[in-house]
């Protein structure tokens, strides 16, 4: 395991210039998704709580809603355009590693080590890109938590959690998808024809 997460390393030292691009791109979409994500949360609370303490004041729930409902379209836009640049990613990657993934199972290395090899270097990827989204969401959700504690709604702390959860969580499991389905397809290819395509 060890050895295979030092090959996805090296790996991505190789690819430096187009790793930034992706990783830039996912933190920017991992903020994204954080930031509507703890939006739509507060939207949600804020319908419960003006309910409750309604006091002679006119609210709009009407608009309300479908604030709420655009952000859950973007939410899931997001999460789609994600899932669209991992498989880019993932394809790029084994496009660039063809040789590579030749040699691996020319010299014997099973299949189940090259699924590990993408799916290292995705989740390391991943992972690094959700550490650099944790300073611009928490910006953004502070700043949004700012506006609603105005009007006296307040998110707690187990919303905060699954806003900065829920985002990962999801992305992991497209990379195990989309890993897995890219296997998939190379698992059927021949030795003889890998080395033909370089």
């Amino acid at each position: 395991m060890k050895n295979i997460i030092n090959l996805s390393l090296l790996n991505i030292k190789r690819d430096k210039s187009k790793i930034k691009i992706y990783i830039i791109i996912m933190t920017i979409f991992i903020s994204l998704i954080n930031i509507l994500l703890n939006t739509s949360i507060i939207l949600n609370e804020s319908i419960n709580s003006i309910y409750i303490n309604k006091k002679n004041i006119y609210v709009d729930y009407e608009m309300i809603t479908t604030v709420k409902d655009i952000i859950n379209s973007l939410i899931l836009l997001i999460i789609l355009l994600t899932f669209i640049l991992i498989n880019i990613l993932l394809k790029q990657s084994i496009n660039d590693k063809f040789f590579d993934i030749a040699i691996y199972k020319s010299i014997g290395y099973k299949d189940k080590y090259i699924f590990q090899l993408l799916f290292y270097e995705l989740f390391l990827i991943t992972t690094l890109s959700y550490l650099f989204s944790i300073v611009p969401s928490f910006i953004g959700i502070n700043s949004i938590n700012l506006i609603f504690s105005k009007f006296n709604i307040h998110n707690n702390f187990i919303n905060i959690m699954c806003v900065y959860l829920a985002p990962l969580i999801n992305i992991y499991f497209i990379i195990y998808i989309s890993s897995f389905n890219a296997f998939r397809k190379l698992k059927k290819i021949q030795i003889s024809t890998l080395f033909r395509e370089k």
